[in-house]
C-alpha cells in the first residue's frame, strides 16, 4: 500500500527528532494529566487508607484514581454499567472486560497497559491499574468525585453550568441525590443572587427546600413572566405554585400594610376636616404610587420610607403629626417582617 507523502515526511521527522535526542519534545509525547485531588498516592476518605485501584479518564484526557469498591458502594447501577464486579475482572486481549456488553454511553472499555492498541495511544493506562474511559470533561468529573468521597471543591469555584452537569453526572452514575448538607448544594445556592429561577428550578427538580427558600428570596427582584416552559417543566407544578403564592401573597400583603388607616380626635383650632381629608389623599396617593411602579413585591423598607416620611410634616397639629409618625413606624415595622421566602 502506498502512504501519501505528508504521512511519510511526519514519520521521518518523528524518527529525526527521536534519533537527535530532543528531551523537550519527548517529555511532551510522554506527558500525561493527573488529577491533583485524585492521584495515585491519594489516600482518600472512606478508603481505610487503601491506594486507589481504578482509573477513570476523562474526554480531554485527565487521569483520575479512585477506589473500585467505593464507586460500586455507591452507585446503583455499577456506574452506568461501566464498572465490572471487581477491580480483577479478567479483560480481553484488547483490554475490554469478557462477557461485557458496550454501554450506549460509550467508552466502556477496560484497558490496560499490555492492550494491543498502538503504543502512545493516550486512551491506554498509563499504571497497571484497569482504566475506564468517560465522555465528561475533567471539570465535571472532579465534582463529581468529590460530591463521592464527600470531599468540598469550593476551591475550584465551579460554574453553575458545571454544578448542574455535575448532577446530571451523578444521576447517570447511579449516585443517589446528595443530601442536603452536601457542598455540591451550597455551590448551586451561590448563583441565588445572579440567577434566581434557574437555581430554583434545579434545587426544585431535586427536592433540596433548603436551596429553593435560598433562591425564592431573590427572585422577589424579578417578573414571573420571564419563565420559560422549560423552567415550570423542571420545578414542577408544585414549587412553581410556591413560587407563585410568594409574589402574590407579598404585594397582598404590601398593600394591607400601606393601607390609609382612619383616625380623629377632638375638633381643633388649625386642625380641620379638609385638611385630614387631604392628608388621606396624599397617603393615598403615594401608596398607589409604590404598588404601581414595577416589582412592587421587592419595593424596599427605604422606599417606603422615602414616600411616606414627607407626609408626617403636613398636618398642623400635634395629634395628626403624631399617628402619621406613628403610622409610618409601624409601616415599615411590618413590611420588613413579612415573609420573603416560600
Amino acid at each position: 500500500m502506498v502512504r501519501p507523502l505528508s504521512i511519510v515526511i511526519r514519520a521521518l521527522l518523528t524518527v529525526y527528532a527521536l534519533t537527535a535526542g530532543e528531551p523537550q519534545q519527548i517529555q511532551a509525547a510522554m506527558r500525561i494529566n493527573v488529577s491533583t485531588a485524585f492521584f495515585p498516592a491519594a489516600v482518600l476518605p472512606g478508603s481505610g487508607g487503601r491506594l486507589p485501584d481504578l482509573i477513570i479518564h476523562t474526554s480531554d484526557s485527565v487521569f483520575f484514581y479512585c477506589h473500585h469498591s467505593i464507586l460500586v458502594s455507591k452507585s446503583t447501577n455499577m456506574f452506568a454499567s461501566l464498572l465490572p464486579p471487581s477491580p480483577n475482572s479478567p479483560l480481553d486481549m484488547d483490554g475490554v472486560l469478557l462477557g461485557s456488553v458496550p454501554s450506549s454511553s460509550g467508552g466502556c472499555e477496560w484497558e490496560t497497559p499490555q492492550s494491543s492498541k498502538p503504543p502512545g495511544f493516550w486512551s491506554q493506562s498509563p499504571s497497571p491499574f484497569p482504566t475506564i474511559h468517560i465522555q465528561q470533561n475533567s471539570v465535571v468529573f472532579n465534582i463529581v468525585l468529590h460530591v463521592i468521597y464527600d470531599l468540598s471543591f469550593e476551591r475550584y469555584g465551579p460554574t453553575l453550568d458545571t454544578v448542574v452537569e455535575a448532577l446530571s453526572c451523578l444521576a447517570h452514575y447511579g449516585i443517589h441525590t446528595p443530601d442536603q448538607y452536601s457542598s455540591i448544594w451550597n455551590a448551586l445556592a451561590q448563583y441565588a443572587p445572579t440567577d434566581p429561577i434557574r437555581v430554583y428550578s434545579i434545587a426544585a427538580y431535586y427536592g433540596v427546600d433548603s436551596v429553593c427558600v435560598t433562591a425564592s428570596q431573590y427572585t422577589l427582584g424579578i417578573s414571573l413572566t420571564i419563565i420559560t416552559e422549560g423552567d415550570a417543566l423542571t420545578m414542577g407544578t408544585i414549587h412553581l405554585r410556591r413560587l407563585t403564592r410568594l409574589h402574590i401573597g407579598l404585594h397582598d400583603t404590601l398593600k394591607r400594610v400601606i393601607a390609609w388607616q382612619p383616625f380623629d380626635h377632638k375638633p381643633k383650632e388649625g386642625c380641620s376636616a379638609d385638611s385630614r381629608q387631604l392628608l388621606k389623599s396624599a397617603w393615598q396617593n403615594s401608596a398607589v404610587d409604590i404598588l404601581l411602579q414595577d416589582l412592587p413585591q421587592n419595593t424596599s423598607n427605604n422606599s417606603l420610607a422615602s414616600a411616606f416620611s414627607p407626609l408626617s410634616t403636613m398636618p398642623q397639629c400635634s395629634p395628626c403629626k403624631r399617628h402619621i409618625q406613628m403610622r409610618i413606624a409601624t409601616v415599615l415595622q411590618d413590611w420588613a417582617m413579612a415573609r420573603r421566602t416560600v
